[in-house]
Protein backbone atom coordinates (compact mmCIF):
# COMPACT_ATOMS: atom_id res chain seq x y z
CA UNK A 1 0.00 0.00 0.00
CA UNK A 2 1.17 3.52 -0.81
CA UNK A 3 2.23 5.80 2.05
CA UNK A 4 -0.37 8.16 3.46
CA UNK A 5 0.29 11.86 2.88
CA UNK A 6 -0.81 14.88 4.94
CA UNK A 7 -3.51 17.27 3.70
CA UNK A 8 -4.15 20.94 4.37
CA UNK A 9 -6.31 22.09 7.28
CA UNK A 10 -9.17 23.38 5.09
CA UNK A 11 -9.49 20.12 3.12
CA UNK A 12 -9.14 18.08 6.33
CA UNK A 13 -11.92 20.03 8.06
CA UNK A 14 -14.25 19.65 5.09
CA UNK A 15 -13.53 15.91 4.74
CA UNK A 16 -13.98 15.30 8.48
CA UNK A 17 -17.29 17.17 8.55
CA UNK A 18 -18.64 15.24 5.56
CA UNK A 19 -17.43 11.93 6.95
CA UNK A 20 -18.92 12.41 10.42
CA UNK A 21 -22.25 13.52 8.90
CA UNK A 22 -22.36 10.36 6.75
CA UNK A 23 -21.39 8.07 9.64
CA UNK A 24 -23.96 9.39 12.09
CA UNK A 25 -26.82 9.63 9.59
CA UNK A 26 -26.78 6.09 8.20
CA UNK A 27 -29.91 4.97 10.06
CA UNK A 28 -33.46 6.30 9.97
CA UNK A 29 -34.67 4.25 12.97
CA UNK A 30 -35.56 6.67 15.76
CA UNK A 31 -33.74 4.72 18.50
CA UNK A 32 -30.57 4.63 16.36
CA UNK A 33 -30.86 8.32 15.46
CA UNK A 34 -30.96 9.26 19.17
CA UNK A 35 -27.81 7.24 19.91
CA UNK A 36 -25.88 8.72 16.99
CA UNK A 37 -27.06 12.24 17.80
CA UNK A 38 -25.68 11.89 21.34
CA UNK A 39 -22.26 10.81 20.06
CA UNK A 40 -19.45 13.13 18.97
CA UNK A 41 -16.38 12.74 16.79
CA UNK A 42 -13.07 12.87 18.64
CA UNK A 43 -9.52 12.84 17.35
CA UNK A 44 -10.33 12.75 13.62
CA UNK A 45 -7.39 12.52 11.25
CA UNK A 46 -7.39 13.07 7.48
CA UNK A 47 -4.70 11.86 5.10
CA UNK A 48 -4.40 11.37 1.36
CA UNK A 49 -3.96 7.93 -0.20
CA UNK A 50 -3.52 8.39 -3.94
CA UNK A 51 -6.66 10.17 -5.13
CA UNK A 52 -8.65 9.38 -1.97
CA UNK A 53 -8.95 11.25 1.30
CA UNK A 54 -9.05 8.85 4.24
CA UNK A 55 -10.65 10.04 7.49
CA UNK A 56 -10.35 8.00 10.68
CA UNK A 57 -11.43 8.90 14.18
CA UNK A 58 -13.05 7.85 17.41
CA UNK A 59 -16.43 8.67 18.86
CA UNK A 60 -17.73 9.24 22.33
CA UNK A 61 -19.89 7.91 23.71
CA UNK A 62 -19.80 4.65 21.78
CA UNK A 63 -22.87 3.64 19.77
CA UNK A 64 -23.59 0.01 20.64
CA UNK A 65 -20.07 -1.46 20.38
CA UNK A 66 -18.79 1.05 17.80
CA UNK A 67 -16.07 3.34 19.14
CA UNK A 68 -14.25 4.15 15.89
CA UNK A 69 -15.26 5.34 12.44
CA UNK A 70 -13.69 5.90 9.06
CA UNK A 71 -14.49 7.15 5.56
CA UNK A 72 -12.98 7.42 2.15
CA UNK A 73 -13.73 10.50 0.11
CA UNK A 74 -12.99 11.43 -3.51
CA UNK A 75 -12.67 14.95 -4.88
CA UNK A 76 -14.61 14.99 -8.16
CA UNK A 77 -14.07 18.75 -7.95
CA UNK A 78 -10.93 19.99 -6.11
CA UNK A 79 -11.88 21.20 -2.64
CA UNK A 80 -15.25 19.40 -2.61
CA UNK A 81 -14.72 15.85 -1.29
CA UNK A 82 -17.60 13.38 -1.59
CA UNK A 83 -17.94 10.41 0.79
CA UNK A 84 -17.47 7.12 -1.07
CA UNK A 85 -17.57 4.74 1.91
CA UNK A 86 -18.32 5.15 5.62
CA UNK A 87 -18.14 2.60 8.43
CA UNK A 88 -17.98 2.29 12.19
CA UNK A 89 -16.40 -0.44 14.28
CA UNK A 90 -15.44 -1.58 17.75
CA UNK A 91 -11.76 -1.58 16.61
CA UNK A 92 -9.69 1.15 14.96
CA UNK A 93 -10.39 1.18 11.21
CA UNK A 94 -7.53 0.49 8.82
CA UNK A 95 -7.16 2.65 5.72
CA UNK A 96 -7.06 -0.36 3.40
CA UNK A 97 -10.58 -1.36 4.52
CA UNK A 98 -11.92 2.01 3.34
CA UNK A 99 -10.92 1.72 -0.33
CA UNK A 100 -14.14 1.76 -2.37
CA UNK A 101 -14.96 -0.27 -5.46
CA UNK A 102 -13.27 1.17 -8.54
CA UNK A 103 -10.08 2.20 -6.74
CA UNK A 104 -6.79 0.31 -6.46
CA UNK A 105 -5.18 -0.48 -3.11
CA UNK A 106 -2.96 2.60 -3.52
CA UNK A 107 -6.04 4.85 -3.81
CA UNK A 108 -5.90 5.45 -7.58
CA UNK A 109 -9.11 5.49 -9.61
CA UNK A 110 -9.18 2.54 -11.96
CA UNK A 111 -10.41 3.24 -15.47
CA UNK A 112 -12.76 0.66 -16.94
Amino acid sequence: MQAMEPVGDAVAAQAQGGCWFKVKNRSSRSDEVRLWSASSSTGARTERLGELLIVTGAMAPAVHDARYYGCSLFEYTPGSPVVMMAKSSSNPIRADSLIPYGFSKDGKKELK
